[in-house]
């Protein structure tokens, strides 16, 4: 059985796997009066979730958007000009987040929301949109002009779903009309250029939270640039300067080594003495992760599991087998 912690310290937010919860996006625009029913994500693992959403986001707004050839140049995803919303104290400016021109017609429009505490839900304002989003309110919201040229403008809407569980809805306008274009696990972390980072964590040899980075494609769709997820190293060198716990289930603030554990530096395989301290610095899909130790040494180590859910065994160890100062969220 993996053993469950309660977290000590997090360096920044966690954004764990959306595991039984249902994320609803209903969508009603005010002079039409219609209303839309979207089911974005089910309780698939995160990662499946996201994948499997943005596959058939994507199609879906694609066939919508796609217009008669005409000529012109194709649209351009850079060099666009964010307006961030971010932690704005909205007890006392009546939950309004931001004053944009939303559907591009030269007049400004309001974004607000209020928060329906009894559905556990946010109804938010968007001009004269209503969309009503499973999170408790709107961690952030960024506004981008994403794609040149095409006459639309794309949200990102990033709240807590449920128990630390955060999510980024994409919404676009475009023609006169608003979209839920996909669904991403995490919330928005910075800009730099055309590359959003969006915050993340994952459950490999503990919770670590990471960061990935995404930007838009062509068509639109808010995808990521790859699936290795980041940990930011800014910390770890006042963390390798706690001592090592007397108890192995003590937290460290990083790992460190039980038994000689086999590790790849350089291309070559090398052994690890025991109470080697380390922390990862990356994760991929396949189980590679990246990591540095107190010294220096950087390298890769593989670890995998023998169920969906169970432990993770590395070197042919069970987790806590190989490693102490394994901390879950939780």
């Amino acid at each position: 059985m993996k053993r469950i912690i309660p977290i000590i310290m997090v360096f920044a937010m966690l954004a764990s796997a959306l595991t039984g919860c249902e994320l609803i996006g209903g969508i009603t625009n005010i002079p039409e009066a219609t209303h839309e029913h979207n089911e974005l994500v089910t309780s698939e693992p995160v990662a499946e979730a996201t994948a499997k959403a943005t596959a058939e986001a994507t199609a879906k707004a694609t066939a919508e958007t796609t217009a008669e050839p005409t000529g012109e140049p194709a649209a351009e995803a850079v060099d666009f000009e964010p307006v961030l919303w971010k932690n704005k104290n909205y007890e006392s400016h009546g939950g309004e987040i931001m004053v944009i021109d939303i559907d591009m017609d030269g007049q400004d429009d309001v974004i607000r929301y209020e928060e329906l505490t009894d559905e556990e839900m946010t109804r938010m304002f968007i001009g004269d949109y209503v969309v009503d989003l499973q999170m408790y309110e709107p961690e952030s919201v960024l506004a981008i002009d994403a794609v040149h040229n095409d006459g639309s403008l794309d949200l990102l809407v990033s709240g807590d779903v449920c128990s630390s569980d955060y999510v980024i809805f994409h919404l676009r306008i475009q023609n006169g009309k608003l979209t839920m274009v996909n669904s991403v696990g995490g919330s928005i972390g910075a800009l730099d250029g055309d590359n959003i980072v969006v915050y993340q964590s994952i459950d490999r040899l503990g919770t670590w939270s990471t960061y990935k980075n995404y930007s838009f494609d062509l068509g639109g769709s808010f995808v990521p640039r790859g699936e290795r997820q980041y940990v930011d190293e800014s910390w770890f060198e006042s963390a390798f300067r706690d001592p090592i716990p007397e108890s192995d289930d003590d937290y460290a603030g990083y790992l460190y080594t039980l038994r000689p554990l086999t590790v790849t530096v350089d291309g070559e395989e090398i052994t690890l003495p025991e109470r080697t301290c380390l922390l990862p610095t990356y994760f991929d899909p396949d189980g590679t992760t990246g990591f540095v130790t107190s010294d220096g040494i950087r390298g890769t180590l593989f670890a995998y599991r023998t169920e969906r859910y169970g432990s993770w065994y590395v070197d042919g160890a069970e987790e806590y087998d190989m490693f102490g100062g394994i901390l879950y969220a939780g």
